[in-house]
């Protein structure tokens, strides 16, 4: 079944779904004014008639409203899912209609020096980013973007991350299930989510809770004593203000404790629910069952930590009720039974929340790659062999379109090995570029490839395309090109295996001077780990081929052009270009004559 045909059935099922369960609650609703008028009508008769009966009745009125409000706050959350679950996949078909309004673009994560990101539109608007995320946690899109951005020199690590992808890939159902819990109570994003302060710093108790005991048995003993016999009512009150005076003393010292739990109460809703959705499903691929195992250990179970931390979290929030907090607090200090359970639970699982919540962030990144593949499944799975380079069998653009535009062939066999690419303006060449560096970056991310067969070994990537000046810095735009050309070198000397994309060398130089400098770059380069493409205007650049024909192969992309029309079939052929385009596109827009 194709994606579109996926999302549209799932639509019409869950709308379905979604007017029985609305059915529902009119239903409870109308129940719940039934017994509500019911019971005031009751309370009429009881005031005139003084019968016990209808007080009962009344009795079991409100017993059962309290019951239909239970059910029906139960009913909302499932309407809640269901028109999250129907968000969801309008999202996708929007996606897959080319409309990307409300996808995340992931611009937070860029870096003017970044080795690639910039060229190859990793993160922005339509970037590789906007169309990978799916994520619904904070640390799961930070995971994500890490993988886009720093990937992976383990092939062991990556292959795991493939064959997790393609499990999850054919549950779409099971992560559509997990989207919707996580954006039900997903965090704001507007402040940073703050997990260590609270698992650093001390117990908040540091003398004895035994005091605290004394100080309750007296006042509850207290209050048993008024009831029973004969002490006055204003010795327990006296002593209770004296414990809810205790309490509001340390209001201060509880409003920090507050802002060190606030990363904790912002997200642990959210991983409860997304814990519950890992547990209840088996994983077969190996990278999806040690991150379950993480979460299952044998001393210690993650669900059942997370679900006492919220339950405890929830009652440390009460705190906001004025009645029942004075009340409580009164009575038996309840603040303080709270934040020692709190301290407790830290003790008893503080060493393994982290990396609970990190198999948490691991799964929902997987999960956005998983949705990614789904969504293009003529996508092939890329092959990782460590004897080749790179090589590309009708390798495509995924972010143009569904079908990734015109497809080429492509292969970089070894070390020192350079494909000199020529071609008139926009021919085709900054695109092959970017086709060929996107793809390489989706395979060692351990995502699919817009390409009918890909193959490649680890490697860095670096590109130069995009330079721009700063005049903030006082950078000129040749010597941003420079500054870039010594970054490339500096991370080749750094790393054993480098493939690196230049478009258009030293353009803000002379003809002379730049093809002088091109020339004496690449024969640098190989010296160096590297091998790569290089896309130029200066077809003098050829010769390389000549000079070192083990190093340098020539490639072009021509065009067909007669007085009336210029013609692009955006195919790569061996070979330096010989038609150029520049005065006949001056000509037909009129600039020159």
């Amino acid at each position: 079944m194709r994606p579109e045909e996926y999302y549209a059935r799932k639509q019409t099922e869950i709308q379905r779904e979604l007017r029985l369960i609305k059915k529902k609650r009119n239903g409870i609703t109308l129940g719940k004014i039934g017994l509500f008028v019911g019971s005031c009508i009751g309370l009429y008769f009881f005031a005139t008639t003084a019968a016990w009966e209808i007080l009962a009745a009344i009795g079991c009125g409100v017993v059962l409203f309290v019951i239909l409000s239970v059910w029906e706050n139960k009913v909302i959350v499932q309407i809640r899912k269901c028109e999250m679950s129907s968000a969801c996949c309008q999202t996708e078909l929007n996606y897959l209609e080319g409309d990307y309004v409300g996808l995340a673009t992931g611009v937070e994560y860029g870096k003017a020096d970044h080795p690639y990101a910039m060229d190859l539109d990793i993160l922005g608007d339509h970037s590789l980013f906007q169309h990978i995320n799916r994520t619904v946690t904070p640390g799961g899109k930070n995971k994500l973007a890490d993988w886009l951005l720093a990937p992976s020199r383990m092939a062991l690590e990556i292959k795991e991350r493939q064959a997790a992808v393609e499990e999850l890939a054919g549950s779409p159902d099971w992560c559509n299930e997990f989207r919707v819990e996580g954006k039900l109570y997903a965090p704001e994003e507007s402040r940073p989510i703050d997990l260590t302060t609270w698992l650093n710093a001390p117990p908040y108790f540091s003398r004895p809770f035994s005091w605290i005991y004394v100080s309750n048995i007296l006042t509850g003993g207290a209050w048993i004593v008024v009831l029973f016999s004969w002490l006055p009512f204003i010795f327990a009150l006296v002593l209770s203000l004296g414990q809810l005076g205790w309490v509001t003393f340390h209001s201060k010292r509880m409003s920090l404790y507050n802002e060190q739990l606030d990363g904790f109460i912002r997200i642990t809703a959210v991983y409860l629910r997304l814990i519950r959705r890992m547990e209840e499903i088996p994983f077969h691929s190996k990278r999806l069952a040690d991150l379950k195992e993480r979460l299952m250990g044998k001393n210690q179970h993650a669900l059942k930590a997370f679900a006492t931390l919220n339950y405890q979290l929830n009652r440390f929030e009460q705190r906001g009720n004025f009645l029942a907090n004075s009340l409580l607090n009164g009575l038996g200090t309840h603040t303080f039974y709270v934040i020692r359970n709190l301290d407790r639970w830290k003790t008893l699982y503080g060493s393994s929340v982290l990396k609970w919540i990190e198999a948490v962030n691991e799964t929902d990144a997987l999960v956005s790659m998983a949705v990614y593949r789904f969504n293009h499944p003529e996508y092939t799975v890329p092959v990782l062999k460590e004897d080749k380079w790179l090589s590309a069998e009708k390798a495509g653009h995924p972010l143009l379109g569904k079908d990734g535009g015109i497809k080429n062939d492509f292969s970089v066999q070894k070390i020192h090995q350079f494909s000199v690419i020529t071609g008139a303006n926009m021919a085709g060449k900054s695109t092959f570029l970017r086709t060929i560096g996107v793809n390489l970056v989706l395979a060692l991310s351990g995502n699919v490839v817009c390409s009918r067969k890909f193959e490649f070994s680890l490697m860095e990537l670096f590109t130069s395309m995009r330079t721009t000046d700063n005049l903030a810095r006082g950078t000129s735009y040749f010597h941003a090109e420079l500054l870039r050309l010594k970054q490339l070198v500096s991370r080749a000397e750094q790393t054993d295996r480098l493939f690196i994309i230049l478009d258009e060398m030293l353009k803000g130089t002379n003809s002379q001077d730049k093809l002088y400098g091109s020339l004496k770059f690449l024969e640098r380069l190989l010296q160096l780990p590297v091998s790569g493409i290089v896309a130029t205007h200066d077809l003098a650049l050829g010769e390389l081929a000549e000079k070192y024909p083990d190093h340098f192969q020539n490639y072009c992309f021509e065009i067909t052009s007669t007085d009336e029309a210029i013609q692009y079939d955006y195919q790569l052929k061996a070979g330096i270009s010989r038609n150029m385009n520049a005065s006949l596109l001056l000509r037909k827009m009129g600039l020159i004559q």
